[in-house]
């Protein structure tokens, strides 16, 4: 670069790809940064860029109009950061159950909560329930229950956020991705001995409120559901489908109505198919040591905007947990609660996670479909991970669309790019017919040749350590939450 400083903005006429000069200072390149040429860019930063320059920039999704959000200096920054971001104040170990205990008023409670906490911290690791879905349409019906439960749910996410470190949050973390699991496990009337829904799930809130955690985590435990050796019955009504459907995603319910694909039924006799799905490690790769990013990032954009655009009634994730719980939470629309649901992915984002709770973005639960009705060993595998790693993965790509499909050129018809897909089926259907098929009719030999290549658990196959080369060259910003993600082996939960 000849010392020369260019501009971070992807796509400016002063970056390294410019037709114009670079800047010799960083105070030139900053008051370049703080004009008009780039208020309406600043989502196109390349922090690989400011990382080589030594340029400081503020993150946060509040400062993206910010005229003056780029420091010289990283102690400008965290001046910047304590005025502007200041962390969510801490509250005492031994009062953080509080939080949760006063959150609705109730005069005759006792206080479990020391119990609870040790319960969960002994339970932490277990096999996933045996249902996948929940009581969580019922909410919708009654305004009352539907207040408390997204009041506890609210008041988990400022427990987290309020411990003094990472590792005294663990068992809150347990209990916001266990909260629909415990508080709206599907049980029969036998079982809830022929009492109402609405009470059950009013008892099992009061429950959680006092944190008697092992008697409603067993009682979900010991709700079975059918079979899962034997294939799923027929189901006329599509319940999923309007379930879509009722929440104006008409898209996916056209999907489900029309889906060809049957869920395999996972046992003894296919086991063996469903283990060679996932391939074996790609060889180790060696690159050059990384440095540490000279600051750590806040996350970008409006985490609660995308949680509000998320389509309802998805798939559940290991501990049925719904992106459902947040879409609802979210659109209360209160501030308070939506700054905590921010900070809360913003914790992730950084990694700041407990070990014990690092499962939670890393395992699946694996169900399969058949590709081919007359050959049942064709399975196509799907692995659905929490419900919290789904929302904070799609508000990530969302985010940096543009960015990651500038770093693909001139190879992406994909990210970023509306249609991108369609474009690539027409195109390929239209060279099949101009090129193959029009020469056949006219008994000539065709002038191209068409190859349609499957490549088998393709994303298993792809090499970590490249992953994380690429990810610290290009998206150091993202290292954190790649690590927290990828890092380590994770574990693939079945039926």
């Amino acid at each position: 670069m000849n010392n020369l400083l260019p501009c971070p903005v992807t796509g400016c006429k002063h970056s390294k790809t410019g037709s114009s000069h670079a800047f010799q200072t960083l105070t030139t390149l900053i008051r370049h940064l703080h004009s008009h040429d780039h208020t309406q860019s600043q989502h196109l930063i390349d922090h690989s860029i400011c990382h080589e320059i030594n340029l400081y920039s503020c993150s946060h999704h509040t400062c993206l109009n910010n005229p003056r959000r780029f420091f010289q200096s990283k102690r400008a920054l965290i001046d910047h950061n304590a005025t502007f971001h200041p962390q969510h104040p801490t509250t005492p170990t031994n009062e953080l159950s509080n939080i949760i205990f006063t959150s609705l008023p109730h005069s005759h409670l006792q206080n479990h909560w020391t119990t609870g906490v040790q319960f969960i911290l002994e339970h932490y690791n277990h096999e996933p329930p045996h249902f996948r879905s929940t009581w969580f349409y019922c909410l919708s019906n009654n305004n009352k229950l539907k207040q408390r439960y997204h009041t506890i749910q609210a008041k988990i996410i400022e427990t987290i956020i309020s411990t003094n470190s990472t590792n005294e949050s663990a068992p809150f973390w347990w209990l916001l991705v266990h909260l629909e699991l415990l508080v709206l496990a599907p049980s029969s009337k036998k079982l809830r001995n022929n009492e109402a829904i609405s009470k059950v799930i009013s008892q099992r809130l009061t429950d959680i409120q006092s944190g008697q955690i092992e008697i409603i985590f067993n009682e979900a435990f010991s709700i079975t559901n059918r079979n899962t050796t034997n294939p799923p019955p027929h189901n006329n009504g599509n319940r999923a489908a309007q379930l879509a459907a009722d929440s104006d995603n008409y898209s996916t319910a056209i999907n489900r109505i029309c889906a060809t694909n049957t869920i395999a039924t996972i046992n003894n006799n296919n086991i063996s198919i469903v283990e060679k799905l996932y391939s074996p490690p790609v060889p180790h790769r060696t690159f050059p040591p990384h440095t540490a990013p000279i600051q750590i990032h806040h996350l970008p954009g409006d985490i609660c905007q995308t949680i509000k655009h998320t389509a309802k009634h998805k798939g559940t994730g290991i501990n049925a947990d719904s992106i459902d719980s947040f879409i609802t939470l979210v659109n209360l629309n209160n501030k308070t609660i939506n700054n905590n649901i921010t900070t809360l992915f913003n914790l992730i984002y950084q990694g700041n996670i407990p070990h014990q709770a690092r499962k939670f973005f890393t395992d699946t639960y694996l169900f399969c479909l058949h590709k081919d009705q007359t050959n049942l060993s064709k399975l196509r595998p799907i692995g659905i991970p929490t419900a919290i790693r789904r929302i904070l993965a799609s508000h990530i790509a969302i985010t940096l669309k543009d960015r990651f499909g500038e770093h693909l050129l001139p190879f992406n018809y994909a990210v970023g790019i509306k249609g991108g897909m369609d474009f690539i089926i027409k195109a390929m259907q239209l060279s099949i017919e101009k090129y193959i098929i029009s020469p056949q009719q006219q008994s000539k030999l065709p002038s191209r040749a068409a190859a349609f290549i499957d490549l088998t658990n393709m994303f298993n196959n792809i090499s970590r350590e490249e992953l994380f080369n690429i990810v610290h060259n290009h998206f150091p910003e993202l290292t954190p939450l790649t690590t927290l993600i990828y890092d380590q082996p994770a574990d693939v939960h079945f039926k």
